[in-house]
């Protein structure tokens, strides 16, 4: 990445994510000139350390039914999936009372088609991208297999069923035999599971790097620097102030995650984005691994295989802006994963690789993508909470096609920044 960026872009894409970078490629594709800007390097970002999943199965938004409840049970608890740091911060507050509204079931009905299409249009990208990068990002079709330990989640997932078969997507119901033959390699513990045919995973740090390397072969600029406002000219954004100079532009993407309300902020702009911290723990593992990707259900905890690698990510902790690896959070994990898993049982905190990003989290549980009426030539490309790498091609697309006028059939009006005033 450069320190200093002294020429005029068409677009400039704040944020080296995987939302960012997806935006850069489809911009780029498109025929426009593009700059990256982005202060921290590429394993400090929110796609960098994550699980990894492309997921169909994921159409119940995040501001579902029983939200609110267990998180306020939850929220006593340093260690539980999903975490909420009390706070007095006036914004976060605002985004709970939301973030309350939008928990219904009335929401979900309306949201589960939205996450659907997005879901399984990123799907196909990831296999167009699979074969036009220059380098593997390791796409597997393998599904996804949620299991759960507890009997009393068997009714939950029964109820996840009903609500797949009716939208479409694709689900079975697996015990016994059925669930351990699946995958012979896990030794699982559970009672049973849902299996996600649609689902797919990859190496999302591969990902991250076989994009930008496409990028710069294309053209695209990166500059490594802060973006700390805007040019503005005649009423209108003409591009990015940086602490470096001036990035002018004529059109902005602002996709720099959790970060994204500061920015929105210096243009009079209230985005309703809430950081949510996520961890991830890698274990090296050579040998025969699985090929099927988990959740453990009640403990919330992703399971990944990767090349020569297990990942276990989880929890949600709404805490801010802050990246800081809480040690109790990490050794929740390892407790946790053996609980469903054999052969997991002692791995010492000193030989595991801990993570932590933040996920840009919006009160109703949609991405928010697009322009809003004040500035008709910025565009936000944030909200996915744990979706960013699942939608991130999609999003990309949707932007690139907002700014060159082109027409979708995908449901962007759903993930209009306006839809909150």
């Amino acid at each position: 990445m450069k320190e200093n960026l002294n020429i005029s872009t068409d677009v400039a894409v704040i944020g080296a994510g995987a939302v960012g970078l997806c935006c850069a490629y489809y911009l780029r594709r498109a025929g426009l000139s593009v700059a990256v800007i982005d202060r921290s390097a590429p394993e400090e970002r929110c796609s960098y350390g994550n699980a990894g999943f492309i997921t169909p199965s994921h159409f119940v938004p995040f501001a579902a039914p029983g939200a609110i409840s267990r998180g306020l049970r939850w929220m006593l608890d340093a260690e539980s999936p999903f975490y909420i740091k009390p706070r007095l911060d006036a914004e976060f507050l605002r985004w709970l009372w939301k973030f309350g509204s939008y928990s219904t079931r009335k929401h979900r009905r309306y949201a589960m088609p939205v996450l659907r299409d997005l879901s399984l249009a990123s799907l196909e990208r990831f296999r167009e991208l699979s074969q036009s990068l220059p380098e593997s990002f390791y796409l597997q079709e393998r599904g996804l297999l949620e299991i759960y330990i507890d009997p009393k989640t068997e009714a939950d997932c029964r109820e996840v069923l009903e609500l797949a078969d009716r939208i479409g997507v694709k689900a079975a119901l697996l015990k016994g035999e059925a669930l351990r033959e699946l995958d012979p390699r896990w030794k699982l513990k559970a009672r049973g599971g849902l299996f996600f045919p649609q689902d797919a995973h990859i190496d999302p740090a591969k990902f991250i790097s076989a994009l930008q390397k496409h990028l710069l072969r294309e053209g695209v600029e990166f500059l490594q620097s802060a973006a700390s406002g805007f040019i503005r000219r005649q009423g209108r954004v003409a591009g990015v102030q940086t602490e470096h100079g001036e990035a002018p532009a004529r059109y902005i993407v602002i996709a720099n995650g959790s970060w994204a309300p500061e920015l929105a902020r210096r243009l009079g702009i209230k985005l309703p984005v809430q950081a949510a911290k996520g961890y991830s723990v890698t274990v090296e593992t050579p040998g025969d691994l699985p090929q099927i990707p988990l959740i453990c259900s009640e403990a919330k905890i992703a399971v990944t295989p990767l090349k020569g690698r297990i990942r276990f990510a989880g929890t949600l902790e709404l805490a801010g802006l802050n990246t800081a690896i809480n040690a109790r959070r990490v050794a929740a994990i390892l407790r946790r994963a053996p609980q469903y898993l054999e052969g997991f049982d002692h791995l010492p905190e000193t030989e595991v690789q801990p993570w932590a990003g933040l996920r840009p989290c919006s009160p109703d549980g949609l991405p928010i993508v697009g322009a809003t009426h004040s500035f008709p030539n910025v565009y936000f490309a944030t909200g996915h909470a744990m979706l960013g790498i699942s939608l991130a091609p999609v999003t990309g697309q949707i932007i690139a096609g907002q700014i060159c006028s082109e027409q979708t059939d995908l449901p962007v009006e759903a993930l209009s920044p306006v839809r909150f005033n």
